[in-house]
């Protein structure tokens, strides 16, 4: 999380209570999660971006192992493809 996001967390206690529930919904599959989870989820990921990015990452390759029908190289260049874009976020970003 970045310096600013804990920060927060830490002077508000309902903030920190959210972002403790966000490791295990994040993990969870999203037809998975009752309305409440997927609504906590939702707010959680507001608050946090690096979280933000690295939950739309883990979709985003859940989406590419999906993809059966993809030969290797595809799925290859696929996922290079994501690792890239990520890395550049998260360089310009910090």
């Amino acid at each position: 999380m970045q310096k600013e996001e804990l920060r927060s967390a830490n002077n508000d206690h309902n903030v920190r209570a959210k972002l403790r529930q966000l490791p295990n919904l994040m993990l969870c599959a999203e037809d998975r999660l009752n309305e409440y989870q997927k609504g906590t989820l939702k707010e959680g990921l507001k608050l946090s971006t690096s979280l933000e990015v690295v939950y739309r990452f883990r979709l985003r390759l859940q989406e590419i192992y999906e993809q059966r029908g993809l030969n290797r190289e595809s799925l290859l260049f696929l996922l290079q493809l994501v690792l890239q874009l990520t890395l550049t976020y998260i360089i310009l970003n910090t």
